[in-house]
């Protein structure tokens, strides 16, 4: 018997086979290098194949396309993003028994300009870098393998920054830069570097959409939200 974690271990096989010593623990564990040099030519033939433009906010989801995944939520966050940014592409990066479910949802909400499917993919460390910004809504999870792979390859801000300057080069006003990041600090940094573009928290834009659209709803302040974070 073989578990990834210890709680994965009782919960898989019972906390008397873990204490007998009867379940081996694997951790999860990836070729980091892999996530950490990735190379710039296969990123740009990707964003080519699947026309991402150097303007576009790029979402991605990686994992099977079954229930737990709830890639439900995803497309209906994206329905309500776009009402703020119409710049943003949404990459379901797997293969699952929802593929055709999940389609016929972005036929109906009219995304198909905006939520694409890849399929199965053997080369995640590329589609990890073209990622602006990675979703794990999951309803349950374990140790998510590509939270790992994810992690192996940040670095963002700099990325990020580096983003910035090459859209302000091309000719982007810095006004017309949406930057969302995940903590006020960086947020705060890059609003320091770029006083002009607009840079602020992935969970400021969720309570700002929260605060628009359920005001009736509303169970605390937004700022006593986002203090929690």
């Amino acid at each position: 018997m073989i578990a990834c974690g210890k709680d994965a271990g009782n919960y898989l096989f019972g906390n008397k086979n873990m204490k007998n010593g009867k379940v081996l623990i694997l951790k999860n564990a990836i070729e980091a290098d892999k996530f950490i040099s990735v190379d710039n030519k296969q990123i740009d033939k990707i964003r080519k194949e699947w026309h991402v433009n150097s303007t576009d906010i790029v979402i991605g989801q990686i994992g099977r396309l079954v229930s737990v995944k709830n890639h439900v939520f995803s497309i209906k966050l994206i329905k309500e993003l776009i009402k703020y940014n119409d710049n943003l592409k949404l990459f379901f990066v797997g293969n699952g028994n929802l593929m055709d479910d999940l389609k016929q949802m972005v036929e109906d909400e009219n995304l198909k300009n905006y939520v694409y499917f890849t399929g199965l993919q053997n080369n995640i460390n590329e589609w990890l870098s073209i990622f602006d910004c990675l979703l794990m809504p999951s309803l349950y999870e374990g140790i998510p393998l590509t939270l790992i792979e994810a992690g192996a390859g940040t670095g963002k801000s700099s990325v990020i920054l580096n983003r910035i300057k090459y859209l302000i080069d091309s000719g982007v006003k810095p006004n017309n830069i949406q930057v969302l990041s995940f903590t006020n600090a960086a947020a705060d940094h890059i609003k320091a570097l770029y006083p002009d573009i607009n840079s602020t928290t992935i969970a400021s834009l969720i309570a700002k959409i929260y605060e628009d659209n359920f005001t009736e709803q509303a169970i605390v302040s937004p700022t006593t939200f986002l203090n929690t974070l």
